[in-house]
């Protein structure tokens, strides 16, 4: 099972996704948004019932979150999955930068 579903306002686009976060689906997510990025408008994705997530998945979740694009979720492994992309992203950016001597 999978949906998605989005709230537009003036200055935003929310992408709610409820169920798997497997290859087909993390493919359609990602379509949604580039597609609400296209517009200009300010993007955040909130995961709510997310039951399962792949690599594709993941690997979802860390363009959203190379891209400064934020993430909510609902669950505690959910969670715990982002706060773990989020410090494996940051790792990779600090030794990329500059100032890293690399």
């Amino acid at each position: 099972m999978f949906r998605i579903n989005q709230a537009v306002t003036p200055s935003r686009t929310i992408i709610y996704i409820d169920g798997q976060l497997t290859k087909e689906y993390a493919q359609l997510a990602e379509q949604y948004c580039s597609e609400s990025l296209a517009t200009g408008k300010r993007l955040e994705v909130v995961l709510r019932d997310v039951s399962e997530v792949d690599e594709a998945g993941r690997n979802f979740l860390r363009q959203l979150a190379a891209r400064g694009i934020p993430v909510h979720a609902k669950g505690v492994y959910m969670r715990y999955l982002l706060n773990c992309i989020r410090r494996t992203n940051k790792d990779h950016i600090a030794l990329r930068s500059p100032s890293s001597g690399q």
